[in-house]
């Protein structure tokens, strides 16, 4: 199917990938290495496929260095690339729900302290 084929793809490309965790990622949103390279909390991507942070940060420092090895992507390019990617994204991503939720706490007004 097409999804076996984009895990399988997954799973060669990230370093630290195998089936089941091909698996995780993809049922988590995390479907090629640009998803997680690209993600920019990995405590929230370690939440969402249910690992310690330390492999979350494993599986993006290797999905980062793929993409720098079949890109050329920099850390002089990466935020550039990482907000371009994520604006492609559809609304209903895991990435956007979060800014969006991000950007609703930032624009709430700030509490008066009166009880009410």
């Amino acid at each position: 199917t097409p999804e076996d084929h984009e895990r399988a793809v997954l799973r060669n490309t990230v370093r630290g990938v195998g089936n089941k965790m091909a698996i995780t990622l993809w049922e988590a949103g995390y479907k090629t290495a640009h998803h997680i390279a690209y993600e920019d909390d990995s405590a929230r991507m370690a939440a969402a496929i249910e690992v310690p942070f330390k492999k979350a940060r494993q599986l993006w420092h290797a999905a980062k260095k793929y993409l720098a090895q079949e890109e050329g992507l920099t850390d002089e390019n990466y935020e550039e690339r990482r907000v371009a990617f994520v604006s492609s994204l559809g609304d209903d991503h895991p990435y956007k729900t979060q800014e969006v939720a991000e950007q609703s706490e930032a624009e709430a007004p700030a509490p008066t302290g009166e009880q009410v």
